[in-house]
């Protein structure tokens, strides 16, 4: 990205008597090699600091860098003038020099517009990056494109918004691109693209035509990275024609000619290449003609079979032989091999500058070489391996020699991910450079050991385990946690402990967790038969920050009454606790000096939250479906925290101790409750100083509000859910601003026709709303006149005979809504839906409005 906005040259001038070849490769390469020492450079010099963020769903770790608080302001001042970013519209550090420009995080159409049409002025721009995650409509659209036909001198373009048809119309004036990335295009945009002659990267994330066109691709004689979707790969033929390519993401072998490996022979610059279709390779000599061992600047490489496709004559093992990758290659992933033996260059350690190896639904695997080594692999991922019974010298053979430790994985691994392998008996020996471990869906019945010697050596080692992150999930034949690695607590610096879903899981470690001492999260999660520890400390460590306890048997209790003394836990959550009765005592509570989240659902026996009034730092409290929970009969210990938020799904909790004695509540949500007759007007109004919002659901035996509403001269925001009951409003408190009542009687709205309506003047004090929703009312037949203050007018699913009088300039009515701004009517069809993302978009405004359905 930084080579295409022309921050880094594209080529030096090299020596006249160098190679010909080599001086074409070292043309193509240079502005990447460069442009890489620079920024190692910067990293070395601690100007970039190497983070890694784990994806919470499949607990990948993704390495990314950002600047340290003091380089980045220096970084700001230093390019102020040259390089801006606007957010939410604040145009203000945009200058006519402006060379840089990212805009990010725009919520208001017309904001997007006056910033599209700012762009204009600026001549000297050379990246434009917008990142929206809506779709413009088709006037901020023609903008934007009117702006992109003035970039003339244009060199790095990355829009990451959805559906640019009229947009992408204009692009075809910015030949001078080197760096193109699109959320989406039509085939019409993409022949567009390929008029791009000095285009080096493009990547594309959605291509909306089923068969594309690309013979124009070649057109692209500077490409050197192409990352396009699934359906257009398929579509290039003979890709080898575009020679400085260095990074090709999707390549589908096929039988015809044109799409054989033959194609890629010729492109010796490849750094990276993902292959598919392998299963069409038609014998192990045409692998060879792809050359994968002569090409040096090959850093990653994906080979990958359908796995759903069987081959009569299964040649997988003679094919993945002849796709020996350059030693080079760092990292490495194959998917749906179904050859029985891992491939030699992987096992006799020939790849000796292996960082990353994936392997996924290799479904005749029935045994792995423990890879010990290859001393430079730092990632290791095995998932789907649905054969793999285990790793390293065989199971009877460690029996026989009584060596348990005979393997171990590779000594310098950081990450080892093991997942859907349900035939997986045991693991070897972890480093203790392991970082992240995860197991799911394994038949280990106890955890691997961390392992206690120098690599390659029998000395035992001192040195501190630096894992940190252990996730253990659905393993069905786990019974204990009192061998392997968690009964080396001493060697630990464990940080993040999950544990869910082992359902024969019973013992944790003999001494508890009480000794990983800088333990700060913990989740134990559908483990039903977990017993007590039998130790007289506490079960957890003082460090623990974060703690979630969800179906755990026995062990609930006892959790409970270790929560003592943990000065910094922060969040509590329990969840399906069926074995507790009774929160903790006053005495516990006071110790928690640091908790301010504690969200409690679903534990069917819970009689009393015992002494949780006390916990002062208390700020979002969540109880939902704790049927037993009753109103308080004995004196209370009363209430000493002001909460944020308060969650409930009945409004009954409100008469329970320690919520009957709040008086500091900023924000109120009470979910579905259908028995709910009126809101509890006591409890609102010892909150009146505080409250700023209130949010009911299904209400469905609703009939009034507090006659009181008026004294809450704090309520900025009421809705209520689903309210068909509900007959009139109470005089509301002219703080409101946002006012929504969805699912009420149509008839409902007479009442508060403008002037006219009787009860018009219980809301009449709120005239500086701006914004009007009505859904799903199929009976309105018109409309009254509306304040100028109105901006926004929104009906969905009117009968359709109430849009003729109101269509724009030729209704009879249309004089009445004229002076709005934004108007959107919509009439009732079948199968018509209008999802929480468009309520969303009225709640979550800043403007102030009226909704009633």
């Amino acid at each position: 990205m930084w080579i295409g906005s022309g921050l880094f040259p594209f080529s030096p001038s090299w020596p006249e008597d160098i190679d010909s070849e080599k001086a074409n490769d070292a043309d193509l390469l240079s502005s990447d090699v460069i442009a890489g020492e620079y920024f190692d450079a910067l990293a070395n010099k601690s100007f970039f600091c190497c983070m890694l963020e784990t994806e919470p769903y499949d607990e990948d770790q993704k390495e990314y860098y950002v600047l340290h608080g003091l380089m980045h302001d220096m970084a700001q001042f230093v390019s102020q003038g040259e390089c801006a970013r606007v957010d939410n519209g604040d145009f203000s550090s945009v200058t006519p020099t402006t060379r840089h420009l990212s805009i990010a995080q725009c919520s208001n159409s017309g904001t997007i517009a006056s910033n599209f049409r700012s762009i204009i002025k600026l001549s000297f721009l050379r990246t434009l990056i917008i990142q929206i995650d809506f779709c413009l409509d088709e006037e901020v659209e023609l903008v934007l494109g009117d702006a992109l036909e003035c970039l003339k001198h244009l060199r790095l373009l990355y829009l990451d918004m959805p559906s640019l048809f009229h947009t992408l119309d204009r692009v075809s004036y910015l030949t001078k691109l080197r760096y193109l990335f699109l959320f989406s295009c039509d085939e019409s945009h993409l022949h567009k693209v390929f008029r791009f002659y000095l285009l080096k990267v493009f990547k594309l994330k959605h291509f909306t035509t089923k068969e594309p066109n690309c013979s124009d691709i070649y057109n692209l004689y500077c490409l050197r990275c192409l990352h396009i979707p699934d359906n257009m790969s398929s579509n290039i033929h003979q890709i080898g024609r575009l020679t400085s390519l260095q990074e090709l993401h999707c390549f589908d072998v096929g039988e015809k000619d044109g799409q054989r490996l033959g194609e890629l022979g010729n492109l010796r610059n490849l750094s990276q290449l993902s292959l598919r279709n392998l299963q069409n390779v038609s014998n192990s000599k045409e692998a060879m003609e792809i050359n994968l061992k002569k090409k040096q600047h090959m850093k990653f490489l994906s080979l990958s079979w359908n796995m759903h496709v069987k081959d009569p004559v299964n040649q997988d093992d003679q094919i993945i032989h002849n796709l020996e990758p350059n030693k080079e290659l760092q990292r490495l992933h194959i998917h749906g091999y179904s050859g029985v033996n891992l491939p030699f260059w992987i096992e006799n350690s020939s790849l000796n500058h292996l960082v990353s190896l994936h392997l996924e639904y290799c479904m005749n695997w029935n045994s792995l070489p423990s890879l010990q080594e290859i001393n430079s692999l730092k990632h290791l991922k095995l998932e789907s391996l649905f054969q793999l019974e285990y790793i390293g010298t065989a199971l009877e053979k460690q029996f026989e020699t009584n060596a348990v430790e005979d393997t171990w994985l590779p000594p310098f691994l950081s990450t080892l991910i093991v997942r859907w392998c349900p035939n997986l008996k045991e693991l070897p020996a972890i480093p203790c450079t392991l970082e992240l471990f995860v197991i799911e869906d394994v038949q280990l019945a106890v955890l691997p050991r961390i392992l206690q010697m120098h690599a390659g050596g029998r000395e035992p080692t001192t040195a501190k385990s630096q894992l940190s992150v252990l996730h253990i999930e659905s393993c069905a034949y786990l019974t204990s946690l009192e061998e392997g690695l968690l009964e080396q607590q001493e060697q630990l610096l464990l940080t993040t402990l999950v544990i869910r879903h082992c359902e024969r899981l019973s013992h944790l470690p003999k001494k508890g967790l009480a000794e990983l001492h800088h333990l700060n999260s913990l989740e134990i999660v559908a483990c039903p038969i977990l017993r007590d520890v039998k130790t007289k400390d506490n079960t957890l460590p003082a460090s623990l920050k974060n703690l979630e306890v969800n179906q755990c048997g026995h062990i609930e209790a006892s959790i409970l009454m270790s929560l003592q003394n943990l000065t910094v836990l922060r969040r509590l959550t329990l969840l399906n606790c069926t074995n507790i009765e009774k929160l903790p005592s006053v005495e516990v509570f006071r110790t928690l000096k640091n908790l301010i989240d504690v969200s409690i659902a679903r534990c069917k026996n819970m009689l009393s939250l015992g002494g949780l009034g006390a916990v002062a730092s208390l700020r979002v409290l969540s109880i939902l479906c704790c049927d037993k929970l009753i109103v308080s009969e004995s004196p209370h210990d009363g209430c000493s925290f002001k909460l944020q938020k308060l969650r409930i799904d009945r409004q009954a909790l409100l008469s329970v101790e320690p919520l009957r004695s709040l008086r500091h509540t900023k924000d109120l949500e009470i979910g579905d409750d259908y028995e709910m007759v009126s809101l509890p007007e006591e409890w609102l109004l010892q909150n009146a100083a505080s409250l700023h919002s209130i949010e009911i659901g299904v209400a469905e035996s609703l009939r009034s509000l507090p006659s009181e509403m008026v004294k809450l001269g704090s309520l900025q925001s009421l809705h209520i859910e689903r309210a068909p009951l509900i007959q009139l409003l109470p005089q509301l408190p002219a703080s409101l601003s946002k006012l929504a009542i969805w699912g009420c009687n149509p008839m409902f709205l007479k009442r508060y026709e403008r002037d006219a309506g009787e009860d018009w003047g219980n809301i009449g004090e709120l005239g500086s709303l701006q914004s009007l929703h009505i859904e799903r009312a199929p009976l309105i037949q018109s409309l009254p006149q509306l304040p100028a203050s109105h901006s926004k007018l929104a009906i969905w699913g009117c009968d359709p005979t109430f849009l003729k009088p109101y269509e724009r300039d030729a209704g009879e009515d249309w004089e009445k809504i004229a002076h709005i701004a934004s108007v959107d009517i919509k009439a009732y069809s079948e199968g018509t839906y209008y999802g929480d993302d468009q309520r969303q978009d009225f709640i979550n405004s800043n403007r102030q409005f009226v909704v009633i359905d």
